[in-house]
């Protein structure tokens, strides 16, 4: 009896483990509450994001092409730059979109009639504006 009774050691160690273990479980538990509620808040900021810039038309000549973007968001959006065909294109002024607004972005370049070029707009919210024109 004086044997079971002088060696509680063991015992100390498996409750140390077992609320290292509690603890740990615990943590992650509000832990992966908080990256889900996260993930959740930056599907439904992209998801509105997307649907900030909409392209009303467009027009192209042989020294520029001209697309009209209209704001559906409720903050000023910035148009940063151009790609035609993936290469880096000249824009003709630097193009603040108020909300609920279409203005004409002017994208210089040499281009020919007939031919169909890949056009990318992006804006400071990192979004991209995509469309052929021909």
């Amino acid at each position: 009896m004086k044997r079971l009774l002088g060696n509680k050691n063991g015992a100390s160690a498996i409750l140390g483990v077992l609320l290292i273990v509690l603890i740990t479980i615990t943590t992650g538990v509000f832990f992966y509450n908080y990256v889900s509620g996260m993930v959740e808040s930056m599907k439904t900021n992209l998801n509105t994001q997307f649907s900030l810039l909409l392209l009303e038309t467009f027009n192209i000549n042989t020294t520029c092409i001209t697309a009209y973007l209209r704001n559906t968001g409720s903050m000023v959006i910035s148009v940063m730059s151009a790609y035609v065909n993936s290469i880096p294109a000249v824009l003709s002024q630097l193009i603040e979109l108020a909300p609920s607004t279409v203005a004409p972005i002017v994208i210089y370049g040499m281009y020919s009639i007939g031919t169909t070029y890949q056009v990318k707009l992006t804006s400071t919210l990192g979004m991209l504006v995509t469309f052929d024109a021909s």
